[in-house]
């Protein structure tokens, strides 16, 4: 059986305001690069078909430092969510047909392997949709993964949006997706801000396929640290360290 050809959508439209910076956060250096720089070498990794970078907040500063980057940069102003990212990315991908891996610029700890596992579990499953969640002690701040007595996944429930029991659920959304192109690009349009935060919620995506019987799949990943977001300076510390260890091992087992 062929597979199917691979899109790689990074968002990096953010400002980061945790950072209390004015640099976009995808530009904070982690082991002297830009962060962004490590997500973009592990979705080049995978050699998709097409790769695009949404982009907003200081976009013509990011764009500047990626002017090689061989992909489609994609501006999002006014930024209105993670469904309003996509929205705009599909206007640049007419004619795909295919996977559509979702990445975000802050997660630099993202490896390759793990994406290669995502998306092996995507096609065996056959699903429409495919979403890693992790378990953590604390929370606060992620979307909930919400699902059934027979642990079959329902929906996602953003923070803002949970109740206080939805809230005390330790499986978490790390925001990293594989979507079935034509099941993504028929349910985009169906996206509504009818939330707290009035935003074009990607993860009201779940629900949409759940509510149609689509087979949608969890790849729920131990190691948390890989797979979640660097949202402030404690995060972009601990990250650097994380690196620089891979960094080092790396080198350790060149020289070997």
């Amino acid at each position: 059986m062929t597979k199917k050809p691979l899109a790689v959508v990074i968002l990096a439209a953010g400002k980061g305001t945790r950072m209390k910076s004015d640099l976009p956060k995808v530009l904070h250096l982690l082991a002297g690069k830009p962060m962004l720089s490590y997500v973009l070498n592990a979705a080049k990794s995978l050699r998709p078909q097409k790769s695009l970078l949404v982009v907003g907040y200081q976009s013509e500063s990011v764009m500047a430092a990626f002017k090689n980057w061989p992909g489609v940069f994609v501006k999002q102003v006014p930024q209105l969510g993670t469904g309003h990212a996509l929205q705009l990315a599909q206007k640049e991908m007419k004619t795909f047909r295919g996977l559509v891996l979702v990445l975000y610029g802050d997660v630099p700890l993202i490896e390759k392997k793990t994406l290669k596992k995502m998306l092996k579990v995507h096609r065996r499953e056959k699903a429409v949709l495919t979403l890693v969640s992790t378990n953590v002690a604390d929370p606060k701040g992620y979307g909930r993964i919400i699902r059934d007595p027979q642990g079959k996944v329902l929906k996602i429930v953003e923070e803002k949006d949970a109740t206080t029991k939805e809230r005390k659920i330790q499986e978490i959304n790390s925001g990293i997706y594989c979507f079935d192109s034509v099941f993504l690009f028929s349910s985009l349009p169906r996206l509504t801000r009818k939330n707290s935060q009035k935003e074009y919620y990607l993860t009201d995506l779940v629900q949409m396929a759940w509510e149609k019987d689509l087979p949608v799949s969890v790849f729920l990943y131990p190691r948390s640290e890989e797979v979640l977001g660097v949202n402030n300076r404690s995060d972009l510390k601990r990250s650097d360290q994380i690196l620089r260890q891979r960094l080092l091992k790396g080198r350790s087992n060149h020289t070997e």
